[in-house]
C-alpha cells in the first residue's frame, strides 16, 4: 500500500479534510527499567562506582541528564563529589561518556 492509498483512508472530518488524531501513550513497562549492555557491566577498566554512575544517568530524561552534576549524583549516596568526578573520568577515558558536564 503506497502512503497515497494510506491518506485516502483517514477518517475525513467537515469538509473532506483528514480529521485530526491525537495519540496518547500510556505508561509502559520500559519506563520503569533501564537495561545495560552485560559487555558494559562486564567491563574490568571500570570501577563499581563508574558503572553505578552510569547506570543511573541511564534512568534519567533529556532535561535531567543536562541537569545532572557530580555534585547532584553524589547527593544521597556514600559517595564523594570527587569519587564521582573520578568515575565520570573514568566513563569519558573508556568511551562510554562524551563531554561531560563537571
Amino acid at each position: 500500500m503506497s502512503v497515497r492509498d494510506d491518506r485516502h483512508r483517514r477518517p475525513q472530518g467537515p469538509g473532506g479534510s483528514p480529521e485530526r488524531i491525537t495519540i496518547r501513550r500510556g505508561r509502559m513497562a520500559a519506563d520503569d527499567y533501564t537495561m545495560l549492555p552485560n559487555a558494559f557491566l562486564a567491563d574490568a577498566r571500570l570501577s563499581f562506582t563508574a558503572r553505578g554512575v552510569f547506570a543511573l544517568l541511564s534512568t534519567f530524561s533529556d532535561d535531567e541528564w543536562e541537569a545532572a552534576t557530580p555534585a547532584s549524583l553524589a547527593a544521597g549516596t556514600p559517595h564523594s563529589v570527587p569519587e564521582v568526578e573520578a568515575a565520570v573520568a573514568e566513563l569519558e577515558a573508556h568511551g562510554y561518556l562524551a563531554g561531560a558536564a563537571r
